[in-house]
C-alpha cells in the first residue's frame, strides 16, 4: 500500500489508489480454464485522472468454480471409459490365455493319442516278432520230421524195394504229408500277408500323423509370418515416435529462438521505456519550474502560458508514446508467455503420446514374447515327436527288413524244400518207371509163355485125338494156363493203378510249381511295396527334418528381431527420459519466470500489466502515467527478474 503523492502549484496530477494483489493459480486445470477465460475478460479500464480512489477488484476463484466442477467431470468420465478399456484388455488377454490353454491341452492329446498309437504298434511287431518266430519254429520241426519222414521211407525202399505197394503207400503218406506242410506254408504266407497289410496300415496311419504335424508346422509358420508382422508394425511406430522426437526437438528449438527473440524485444522495450521515463521527469522538472516561476513573477503570463501548453502537447505526445510502447510491451510479452504455454502443452502431450506408444509396445512386445515362447514350446514338442516318429520308422524298418529277410528265408527254404520233394517225386516217378518197364517186360514174357502154352494146348489137343496117354498131362496144362491168365490179369491191374497213380503225382507236381510261382511272386511284390513304403517313409522324415531345421533357424531370426527392438525400445525410453527432464526443466524455468513476473510486479508494475500467473495471462491491464513517473523501482526489479530468467534458461539449455 502506498500513499498518493501530492505537488504544488495548479496543474493536477491524478491519485493512484491501493489495489488488492491478486492470488496465484496452482491447479493446471484452473489454468486452463483462466488462459479460456482470460482474453473473453480483458477489458479497458476507464481512466479518470480527477478521482482520487479506485473500486477494489474483487477475486476471480468464485468465478472459476463451475469451470473446475465440469473439468474435474470430464477428467472422470475419461478415467471410466479409460477403466472400461482397460477391464476389455483384460478380458481379452484372458481369453487369449484360455485359448493358449486349450491349444496346449489339445496338444498334450495329441501326443497321449500318438503315444498311445506306438504303444499299439509296437505291442503289434513284438506279436508279429512271437508268430514268426513260432512259424521258424514249426518250420524247424517240419523240416526235421520231414527229414526223418525221408530218411524213414529212403530206409523203407531200401528195405521193401522189392514189394511195390509198400513203396506205393509211402509215396501217398508222402504226397499227403507234402499236401499238409504246403497247406502250413500257405497259412503261414497268408499270414505274414496279414502282418504286411497291417504294417502297411500302420505306415498310412503315420503318414496321416506326418501331414498333421506338416500342417501344424504351417500353421506355426503362418504365427511367425505374423508375429515378424507385428514387430515390422512395432518398427514402424518406433519409428514414427522418433520422427516425432525430432520434431518436437525441432519445435523446441524454434521456441527458444522465438524466446530469445522476445527476450531481446523485451530489453529493447524496457531500455525505450527508461528513456521516456527519463524525458518524462526531464519535462516534469521544466514544468514544475515553470509553476514555481509563474507563481514568483506575473508579468510573462503569455509566454509562460504558450510554453505551458507546448510542454503539455509535448507531455501528450511522450504520454501517448508510452502507452503506444507499453501495449506493444504487453502484447509480446501476451505473445511469448502463450508461445511458452503453448510448447509446454506440446511438450507434454508429447510425451504422454510417447509413454502410451512406450506402454502399447511394451506390451505388444510381451504378447510377442509369450507367443514366442509358446511357438518355441511348441516347436520343441514337435520336433521331439518327429524324433519319436523318426525313431519309430527306424525300429518299423528294420522290424520289415527283418520280416522281409524272414520271408525270402522262409520262401528260398520252401522253394528249395519243394525242388527237393520234386527231385524226390521225379526220382520215385523215375522208379515207378523202371518198374512199370519191367512189369511190361514180364507180361511180354507172361505173353510169350501163354503163347507158347497156347501153341503147346494145340499141339496137344491134336496129339489129344491120337493118343489117351497124354490126357493127364494135358489137365495139368489146363491148370498151368489157368494160373497163368490170373497172373496176367493181377499184373494189368497193378499196372492200371501204377499209371493212376503217376498221373496223379503229375498233376501234384504241376500244382506244386504253380503254387511255388505264386509264393514267389506274392513275396517279391511284398517286398517291393515294403521298400517303396520305407522309401516314402524316409523322404517324409527328411523333409520334417529340413522343415523342422528351418523353422529352428526362423525363430533364431524372430528372436534376433526380437532383440533389436528391445533395444530400439531402451534407446526410445532412454530419449523419452531425457527429453522428460529437459521439458521438466523448461517448465520449472517458466514457472520460476512467471512467479518471478507476478511477485516482482505486484506493485506500480502490476497496475499497468495485470495479474500474471503461471499458466495463464488474466486481469485488466491497466497503464497510468502518473504511476509510471512516481516510482523507479520496477526496473530494478525487472532487470534481476530478467537476469534469474537467463541464468535458468542457460540451466536448461546445459
Amino acid at each position: 500500500m502506498q500513499t498518493p503523492k501530492t505537488r504544488a502549484g495548479t496543474l493536477e496530477v491524478p491519485q493512484r489508489t491501493p489495489k488488492t494483489a491478486r492470488q496465484l493459480k496452482t491447479s493446471g486445470t484452473e489454468a486452463d480454464n483462466s488462459s479460456s477465460q482470460s482474453p473473453l475478460n480483458k477489458t479497458p479500464k476507464a481512466r479518470s485522472p480527477k478521482v482520487d480512489r479506485r473500486s477494489p477488484r474483487t477475486p476471480t476463484s468464485e468465478k472459476k468454480r463451475p469451470g473446475r466442477v465440469s473439468e474435474l467431470e470430464t477428467q472422470l468420465a475419461n478415467l471410466q471409459e479409460e477403466l472400461k478399456k482397460t477391464k476389455d484388455q483384460l478380458n481379452q488377454s484372458e481369453l487369449c490365455k484360455k485359448r493358449a490353454h486349450e491349444e496346449a491341452e489339445e496338444v498334450k492329446r495329441q501326443l497321449i493319442e500318438v503315444s498311445e498309437k506306438l504303444q499299439d504298434s509296437q505291442r503289434q511287431l513284438d506279436e508279429i516278432s512271437a508268430s514268426e518266430e513260432s512259424r521258424l519254429q514249426e518250420l524247424r520241426n517240419i523240416s526235421q520230421d520231414r527229414d526223418r519222414a525221408w530218411e524213414s521211407e529212403l530206409e523203407a525202399v531200401q528195405k521193401h524195394h522189392s514189394v511195390d505197394s509198400a513203396a506205393l503207400a509211402a509215396a501217398n503218406n508222402e504226397v499227403q504229408k507234402l499236401k499238409i506242410e504246403l497247406e502250413k506254408v500257405a497259412d503261414s504266407e497268408a499270414e505274414q500277408a496279414k502282418y504286411a497289410e497291417s504294417a502297411h496300415n500302420e505306415m498310412v496311419k503315420l503318414r496321416k500323423e506326418l501331414s498333421e504335424t506338416l500342417a501344424v508346422i504351417e500353421e506355426l509358420k503362418t504365427q511367425l509370418k505374423d508375429s515378424q508382422d507385428s514387430e515390422a508394425r512395432a518398427l514402424e511406430t518406433v519409428s514414427q515416435t522418433r520422427e516425432q522426437l525430432e520434431t518436437v526437438k525441432s519445435t523446441e528449438e524454434t521456441l527458444r529462438l522465438e524466446k530469445a527473440k522476445a527476450m531481446e524485444a523485451y530489453d529493447s522495450l524496457t531500455v525505450e521505456l527508461e528513456k521516456s521515463k527519463a524525458q518524462v521527469d526531464s519535462l516534469e522538472e521544466t514544468v514544475s519550474k515553470l509553476q514555481v516561476n509563474d507563481g514568483n513573477t506575473d508579468r510573462n503570463d503569455d509566454d509562460d502560458k504558450e510554453e505551458l501548453n507546448r510542454v503539455k502537447t509535448e507531455v501528450e505526445k511522450l504520454r501517448l508514446e508510452l502507452e503506444g510502447a507499453e501495449k506493444r510491451y504487453q502484447g509480446e510479452y501476451i505473445q511469448s508467455t502463450l508461445l511458452i504455454f503453448s510448447a509446454h502443452e506440446l511438450v507434454e502431450q508429447t510425451r504422454t503420446e510417447s509413454c502410451e506408444k512406450v506402454s502399447i509396445l511394451e506390451a505388444n512386445l510381451e504378447k510377442s514374447k509369450a507367443e514366442l515362447e509358446d511357438l518355441t514350446a511348441k516347436l520343441v514338442e514337435k520336433e521331439e515327436s518327429v524324433q519319436n516318429i523318426l525313431e519309430e520308422n527306424k525300429h518299423l524298418i528294420e522290424k520289415l527288413e527283418k520280416t522281409e529277410l524272414t520271408a525270402v528265408k522262409d520262401t528260398e527254404q520252401a522253394r528249395t524244400e519243394s525242388f527237393e520233394q520234386v527231385s524226390i517225386l521225379e526220382a520215385n516217378l523215375e522208379k515207378s518207371k523202371a518198374e512199370v518197364e519191367d512189369l511190361n517186360a514180364k507180361l511180354a514174357e507172361k505173353e510169350e509163355r501163354l503163347l507158347n502154352v497156347s501153341e503147346e494146348n494145340k499141339h496137344l489137343n491134336e496129339k489129344l485125338e491120337k493118343t489117351e496117354l497124354t490126357t493127364v498131362k494135358d489137365t495139368e496144362d489146363a491148370t498151368n494156363l489157368k494160373k497163368l491168365e490170373a497172373d496176367l490179369e493181377d499184373m494189368k491191374r497193378v499196372m492200371f493203378e501204377k499209371e493212376a497213380e503217376l498221373k496223379n503225382i503229375t498233376e501234384e507236381n504241376e500244382r506244386l510249381k504253380m503254387e511255388n510261382s505264386q509264393v514267389n511272386n506274392e513275396a517279391v511284390a511284398s517286398a517291393e511295396a515294403a521298400r517303396t513304403a520305407e522309401k516314402e517313409a524316409r523322404m517324409k522324415v527328411e523333409y520334417l527334418t529340413e522343415e523342422a531345421d528351418k523353422s529352428g533357424k526362423k525363430v533364431v531370426r524372430v528372436t534376433e528381431q526380437l532383440d533389436l527392438a528391445q533395444a530400439a525400445n531402451a534407446e526410445m525410453e532412454t530419449e523419452l527420459r531425457r527429453l522428460k527432464v529437459q521439458s521438466d526443466q523448461w517448465r520449472k524455468a517458466a514457472e520460476a519466470a512467471a512467479n518471478m513476473l507476478s511477485g516482482g510486479n505486484n506493485g506500480k508494475f502490476m497496475e499497468r500489466t495485470g495479474s500474471l500467473d503461471s499458466h495463464t495471462i488474466g486481469g485488466k491491464l491497466n497503464s497510468p502515467l502518473s504511476e509510471d513517473m512516481e516510482d523507479e523501482s520496477p526496473k530494478k526489479k525487472n532487470g534481476n527478474m530478467l537476469k534469474k530468467i537467463g541464468v535458468l534458461l542457460k540451466k536448461g539449455q546445459k
